[in-house]
């Protein structure tokens, strides 16, 4: 069922191969900041970040902030369809929420009821 669902998806049949796109990759003289989409070998959908340096600090009090979000290989199909795309959807991630628009991409999950779980931690 999941090598059917994920071939309907346009993510290709062999989940133990992950691919990862990058959504956003700064660097200035005071912070990083990181973000990545990946499909994992099950099938769900991992989106994680790292930031880092003072912007960090400023929010946090804490230097280092990581995330990962994961939406559920179930999710996805409903995922796509507020996206608009039939094939591939990390490309369609990318382009939609890469450089300054990544910075929308949880809102847009919230908005449109994609259910996702959440982890993250701050400090060094």
């Amino acid at each position: 069922m999941l090598r059917s669902l994920l071939a309907k998806l346009g993510l290709g049949a062999e989940p133990s191969s992950p691919r990862m796109v990058t959504l956003r990759n700064e660097r200035s003289a005071s912070d990083v900041r990181r973000l990545y989409a990946a499909l994992s070998p099950t099938g769900d959908l991992l989106i994680e970040g790292y930031d880092y340096g003072d912007g960090v600090e400023a929010l946090l009090g804490e230097r280092e902030y990581e995330w990962r979000w994961t939406v559920a290989v179930a999710d996805l199909p409903k995922l796509q369809q507020v996206l608009g795309v039939e094939g591939d959807l990390l490309s369609a991630l990318q382009r939609r929420f890469s450089g300054p628009d990544a910075a929308d991409l949880a809102g847009f999950l919230e908005r449109n009821q994609i259910a996702y779980s959440a982890w993250s931690r701050s400090g060094d």
